[in-house]
């Protein structure tokens, strides 16, 4: 793993940027969320919780995996509350699989 500072201003001490392992990307959110191939597995099983709460509750258009999603899904105004409580309970167990931490 590869760690390295971002320029930034003068005076400012600018976020580490940290290289992951897998080479593909930058480790951040986004990527252990959605774009890892470390943990295409755990996010398969992920995918498939979340459209099955989507698919239980009564559709209303498509829905898209993002980080909002994921993380915060009250935000999403066509989710139900007890949808949005499913889709994070997903989330948990998907990062639990995955032995990591956000």
């Amino acid at each position: 793993m590869f760690t390295g500072r971002m320029r930034g201003f003068v005076g400012v001490e600018a976020p580490k940027v940290v290289i992951v392992i897998c080479g593909f990307g930058v480790e951040d959110v986004k990527h252990f969320l959605l774009q890892c191939p470390l943990y295409e597995d755990a996010r398969q099983i992920l995918k498939e919780d979340i459209m099955t709460a989507w698919e239980e509750g009564e559709n209303r258009g498509n829905l898209y995996l993002s980080v909002q999603l994921l993380l915060f899904p009250f935000a999403i105004e066509q989710l139900t509350n007890s949808e949005c409580h499913e889709i994070l309970s997903a989330t948990f167990r998907y990062i639990k699989k995955t032995r990591r931490q956000l």
